[in-house]
């Protein structure tokens, strides 16, 4: 089996170079979008890490946090690597990921798992708090590109978050709901985490749908938390998905979680993970706050 692995990365130029190595495979390629506006990414620097993988870097966009820049930049990457070659899985990760497991596990796990699709998909955000699912989720955010980069034109954000979430509370009492028109095109909103390793077909499936994914994430929030899992289970593919999608452990990754935000990757969380068979990735490392756990799985390799 051939896979792809498509990387969204952003600084954390080091970090990047480990992931490589770990990922290098005579069965594995690798995609690359690095941020347009990260001026210290240098594509020469990654020449000759990888000896078994090819390494490609796509054209560059200008990425937002929680924009539809975000959304855009992943759709490329999968359209680049389909187009690329004959690949039977695809993996969506970040530069701050890396693999827990060695190559050979990984290629030896989803030939015993051939056709099924790692994807979170539930509505455990609509059903433990449906207001903040519809703030974030159900109507249209017109300033998270600015607000997601920090370029607004006055100087200070903050403002222009509460003018946005408070258009956004405006569309709601105005009857305003992606919700509501994907149900009348007998569809429904799911949700979960962005990070995905999906089968050949599936792959295709989206890739092939591209514009009206795009047209849907346009002026959205975080909608890379939602598309994946929405076309998915509104698919013929939705029968093979892994563990019911009831969960983040469905698309194979593992992190943990303090105050809202992610952890970073200890050696201890390493350790734990390997007691699990499908605990493939995990997130988040950081190689200048946490090198030994960095350390740990490049001596563990041999890289």
């Amino acid at each position: 089996m051939k896979h792809a692995f498509l990387i969204l990365t952003y600084k954390h130029y080091d970090q990047l170079k480990v992931l490589l190595k770990l990922l290098d495979h005579e069965n594995a390629d690798i995609f690359i979008h690095a941020d347009k506006t990260d001026l210290g990414f240098n594509p020469e620097d990654y020449a000759g890490i990888c000896k078994k993988s090819k390494v490609k870097m796509i054209p560059r966009v200008d990425v937002a946090w929680g924009d539809f820049t975000q959304e855009l930049a992943e759709m490329n990457l999968l359209q680049e690597a389909i187009n690329a070659g004959d690949y039977d899985y695809f993996h969506f990760i970040s530069g701050m990921d890396l693999p827990i497991k060695s190559m050979d596990y990984i290629m030896q796990f989803f030939e015993e798992h051939n056709g099924k699709i790692f994807v979170e998909c539930n509505d455990k955000l609509k059903n433990r708090n449906a207001f903040r699912f519809m703030l974030r989720y159900d109507v249209y955010h017109f300033f998270q590109k600015y607000i997601g980069k920090g370029r607004t034109f006055i100087k200070g954000k903050r403002w222009l978050k509460y003018i946005d979430f408070g258009q956004c509370i405006l569309q709601h009492y105005v009857g305003i709901s992606r919700s509501r028109k994907m149900r009348k095109a007998g569809k429904e909103i799911k949700g979960g985490s962005q990070w995905f390793s999906i089968p050949k077909k599936f792959a295709e499936y989206i890739n092939n749908d591209r514009e009206n994914i795009l047209d849907f994430c346009k002026h959205g929030y975080c909608l890379d938390e939602v598309f994946m899992a929405t076309w998915l289970y509104n698919s013929p593919f939705y029968k093979d998905i892994y563990r019911n999608g009831k969960s983040y452990v469905a698309s194979l990754r593992r992190y943990k979680w303090k105050n809202e935000d992610p952890t970073l990757v200890t050696i201890e969380d390493i350790k734990e993970y390997d007691q699990e068979p499908d605990a493939i990735f995990a997130r988040k490392f950081a190689i200048e706050d946490s090198p030994e756990a960095v350390e740990f799985l490049l001596k563990r390799n041999n890289k």
